[in-house]
């Protein structure tokens, strides 16, 4: 079991400072962005006693804004809201978010914060989503809706979306972070957890250069991911099964 020191030890070297660097550098490669399904990290916003997830979708490219303008009177009045509340999204200065007391989102470039003091100065168009979705874009009356280009929209989830960076593969001789930059990737937790349980992660042993399979069955709770980020607040997020361990034949050797 002594070759397996590492994969053990797994949890520990993901709060060490060389994993942190490494993982801030995928992360900034990958545009801090979910890589299969393009969401970023979500924030979390009250609004009327209610807490909403909310986050950026960089999928929607080809979104289509329609090119009637509406008030914000009008707007209110379309989706069925009484109230409609404009905040700083917290991972990016320069957005500010829309959310309608009952669920329906927009974006706003923060350059047009001012205007915020003045809603008859605002104008709103609504975003068809290539998934049939719909949410809204916030600007100037002044512009066009012409020059409007829509590079991404906000997305709701009833849980915390949190970015991890996942291993393609594992070495056992490997800790975390001593892996080439091209066997990392950024996913979302939910993507995450869909390769782990769809496709599973391969483990081999370095012998001299030869890397031999090692045939491991996953965690049945995790997946093999070990923990859970979106939890970090309980245990650091460690799985409660496996504690860490991440595979069946390592939990046996644990006890």
């Amino acid at each position: 079991m002594n070759e397996f020191i590492n994969l053990i030890d797994y949890q520990t070297q993901l709060g060490c400072l060389e994993w942190q660097k490494k993982r801030n550098q995928i992360l900034n490669r990958d545009n801090h962005r979910c890589q299969i399904c393009g969401k970023g990290k979500s924030s979390q916003v009250r609004f009327n006693d209610q807490c909403w997830n909310i986050g950026i979708d960089y999928s929607n490219s080809s979104s289509e804004v329609l090119p009637v303008s509406l008030s914000i009177s009008d707007f209110k009045n379309l989706v069925h809201a009484e109230a409609l509340k404009i905040v700083k999204y917290r991972n990016d200065n320069h957005l500010l978010v829309g959310i309608s007391d009952n669920g329906v989102l927009g974006v706003m470039n923060a350059d047009n914060t001012p205007k915020l003091q003045s809603p008859d100065n605002l104008r709103i168009n609504l975003i068809k989503h290539p998934s049939g979705l719909l949410s809204f874009v916030v600007r100037d009356k002044d512009i066009s809706s012409d020059c409007i280009n829509v590079e991404y929209s906000v997305y709701l989830s009833e849980t915390p979306i949190v970015l991890n960076v996942h291993h393609k593969h594992y070495i056992i001789q490997h800790k975390a972070w001593e892996y080439l930059d091209e066997d990392l990737v950024t996913l979302c937790n939910e993507c995450h957890t869909k390769i782990h349980q769809a496709i599973g992660v391969k483990v081999y042993s370095d012998e001299n250069g030869y890397m031999r399979h090692v045939p491991l069955t996953p965690c049945a709770r995790c997946y093999g991911a070990g923990h859970f980020p979106e939890y970090k607040h309980v245990e650091n997020g460690i799985c409660f099964r496996c504690r860490g361990a991440r595979f069946e034949e390592l939990i046996q050797g644990q006890q």
